[in-house]
């Protein structure tokens, strides 16, 4: 069930796109292990990319995260407000 504007627009965006050997984690912090350590940034839908044990600085802005991810194979993708998300490589 899509909720919110931000997680909608994450969705359609990985309904849209290719992105092989991409791991997606949603939920809220804490929920799975994925995300244990990755909170929320002010409250909003917060999306960490990561490669192997690294992961660039947080961001809120689904922009950013779409072009990082397109920079990384993807053929052209976040989380639900209220709720953390992972996305490893």
């Amino acid at each position: 069930d899509v909720v919110g504007e931000a997680e909608a627009a994450f969705h359609d965006f990985l309904r849209e796109n290719f992105l092989p050997n991409v791991v997606i984690g949603m939920g809220t912090p804490g929920s799975i292990p994925l995300l244990k350590d990755r909170p929320m940034m002010e409250g909003k839908t917060t999306y960490y990319i990561c490669e192997d044990t690294r992961c660039q600085a947080p961001t809120t802005d689904l922009g950013v995260v779409k072009q990082q991810l397109m920079t990384r194979g993807g053929s052209v993708p976040p989380t639900l407000p209220g709720r953390s998300g992972t996305v490893v490589r």
